[in-house]
């Protein structure tokens, strides 16, 4: 299963040499893999973080946060609000 992910909150423009968040308004591929599980999270006061990588580019990890990446499919209904 892959879905593609914006970043919302991040690292701006320009980045220097960073690897660990993303950077806002770049695309990231997620395949599945979860650095820390929806399930290791329920009831605490954290997010659920997957294993991104840049759609274009180096095969970079990134911890996709999921309070700073929206799903492809789902940015665009935040502009209708």
């Amino acid at each position: 299963m892959k879905k593609l992910f914006i970043c919302h909150a991040g690292a701006g423009l320009p980045a220097h040499e960073q690897d660990d968040v993303g950077i806002v308004g770049m695309a990231y591929v997620w395949e599945g893999e979860w650095f820390r599980t929806p399930e290791s999270v329920e009831g605490r006061e954290r997010n659920p973080v997957m294993k991104l990588r840049p759609l274009w580019g180096a095969a970079v990890e990134i911890w996709g946060d999921t309070g700073c990446f929206t799903e492809a499919e789902k940015v665009l209904d935040l502009l209708e609000e």
